[in-house]
């Protein structure tokens, strides 16, 4: 009897002990979400969107801040994951003949680089034994589509009724206050295009019935008034800087005007061109502050103008937005329709050079696009990463950074569809890591001239070798563009071991006194 009760008490000790130090225990096993295939089940790419990204830990520096970076990686993800699902749907139903699907989603997607993760929680564990930081973001997709169509039958509404006041105003005859009205319906519509754009990239479709009809009315009422469309180039560039006055031009802002791309390509043409130095000079004669010429990311404004342009029937419309650079906010809109005659009579080339085949090249590059996850790639040039023009003689100097030691692949593809692999294998150390890295060397712009693209890889294997000959000291790529794109992505990715980023800039080149 005293055995069995003194085993009784020894089998209850051991509980007492397991249930003290299981805590303990349980906190040294790393969570389940940082392994890969447990984190794929655990949170569905069809139910969640996952940003996970982790990191050595640095003693040098607070383990608070460390995670808030690494969280700020994560986030970035799962917003790269929304505007890669929209890019690609929208590249690969842009033509030259522009539908109604296109022309319902004018808004780039640039757009979205701060979009709002209602509803994000976040992970975090420290791998005490091994150095190691990981960080997770997850957001619900149901939870994040019904915020933004909720945001979205917001602002449908209050455009509606701007636009019932705009209707009445201008039946009593008070015209000026109806095209003020008018005009501040524009703002609400860019607005509406965004939250449309991550639907998009939520569902990878969106109904757009209600946005055209509102937008349709409002142009309406904006042609009614201004009697009719722009006659030439400088007509079109006066209404589209004068709307910009009229709903910006009392705050104290510094503006930066933006070349418009064609549709959603990222291309510019000389028209756009024309059409940035022509809008850029009328503001500033309405004593609007102008950004003065920058290097691209060192450049300070306060406001970013950018735009697009369609091709409609025999008409262009050109559609600029004004964005707040601190928080991303639309201050004001304009839009303005020149007939394409006019262009062609002025020998004003309105489609990008070699649009066809950058066009294409494109739609090779939106498929099955690669969403970095846990290696971070920033990719720009001496005049930045968006909108670049250069023209002949221009030197342009590339910059990067990664979050990691990785191998680096750059891809340039010519005007004229020559593919040049620049560098192979570069190699990124752990001490470059989060450091901005300039290339070797400085490249000089010149002909063919037209449309190109800069494609980086990184990924923390070196690359499959791909098939080139040398030409005047450059390694040309024989292979075609898909092939070039499924050797450099290779397969998706199944695991934690090797991570893999891409990037691309498209450059537009100029013959010399193009800019100008």
């Amino acid at each position: 009897m005293n055995r069995k009760i003194k085993g009784s008490f020894l089998l209850a000790l051991a509980g007492l002990i397991t249930s003290m130090f299981c805590p303990v225990f349980s906190l040294a096993q790393a969570p389940s979400w940082v392994d890969y295939d447990q984190r794929r089940h655990d949170y569905p790419e069809s139910s969640f969107l996952v940003g996970y990204y982790s990191d050595k830990f640095d003693k040098k520096k607070t383990e608070k801040e460390q995670f808030q970076v690494l969280i700020g990686f994560a986030r970035a993800e799962v917003i790269e994951s929304i505007v890669v699902s929209v890019a690609s749907v929208t590249t690969l139903n842009t033509t030259e003949s522009t539908n109604s699907y296109n022309q319902s989603m004018s808004q780039n997607t640039t757009s979205l680089s701060k979009a709002e993760l209602v509803g994000m929680t976040t992970e975090t564990w420290h791998d005490t034994r091994n150095g190691q930081l990981h960080a997770m973001v997850v957001v619900d997709r149901l939870q994040l589509y019904n915020h933004y169509r909720s945001k979205l039958d917001d602002k449908k509404i209050e455009t509606e009724a701007r636009l019932k006041e705009a209707g009445a105003l201008q039946a009593s005859g008070r015209k000026n206050e109806a095209l003020n009205a008018y005009y501040e319906c524009l703002p609400k519509l860019r607005e509406m295009e965004e939250y449309q754009n991550i639907l998009l990239g939520l569902q990878r479709q969106a109904d757009h019935a209600e946005f055209t009809r509102l937008e349709a009315e409002t142009r309406r009422g904006i042609r009614d008034i201004l009697g009719s469309d722009a006659k030439n180039l400088d007509e079109a560039c006066f209404q589209l800087s004068e709307s910009v006055f009229n709903q910006a031009g009392g705050k104290n802002l510094v503006i930066k005007v933006f070349a418009p791309v064609y549709q959603e390509t990222k291309m510019n043409s000389p028209f756009s061109v024309r059409v940035m130095n022509l809008v850029q000079t009328k503001m500033a004669a309405r004593g609007i502050r102008m950004s003065q010429a920058g290097t691209g990311r060192n450049e300070n404004y306060t406001a970013a103008l950018t735009g697009s342009y369609w091709k409609e029937g025999n008409n262009l419309r050109i559609i600029y937005t004004l964005r707040l650079m601190s928080s991303n906010e639309v201050i004001a809109s304009a839009e303005a329709v020149l007939p394409v005659a006019w262009l062609s009579n002025n020998d004003i080339a309105w489609l990008p050079e070699n649009f066809q085949e950058a066009g294409e090249r494109n739609k090779a590059f939106a498929r099955d696009e690669v969403v970095a996850g846990g290696l971070r790639l920033d990719v720009w040039t001496n005049k930045g990463d968006e909108n670049l023009l250069f023209q002949e003689n221009d030197e342009m100097k590339i910059f990067i950074r990664v979050n990691r030691a990785c191998y680096l692949r750059f891809v340039y593809y010519l005007a004229d569809g020559t593919r040049t692999l620049l560098f192979d294998d570069y190699f990124i150390s752990a001490d470059q890591a989060n450091k901005v890295v300039e290339l070797p060397e400085t490249f000089v712009c010149s002909a063919p001239f037209g449309i190109e693209n800069l494609q980086v890889n990184a990924q923390t294997k070196p690359f499959d070798p791909l098939n080139t000959t040398e030409q005047d000291g450059y390694q040309i790529i024989t292979d075609g563009v898909g092939a070039i794109v499924a050797k450099t992505r290779g397969f998706k990715r199944v695991s934690n071991e090797t991570l893999k980023a891409e990037k691309r800039l498209t450059i537009s080149t100029f013959r010399f006194g193009t800019l100008k």
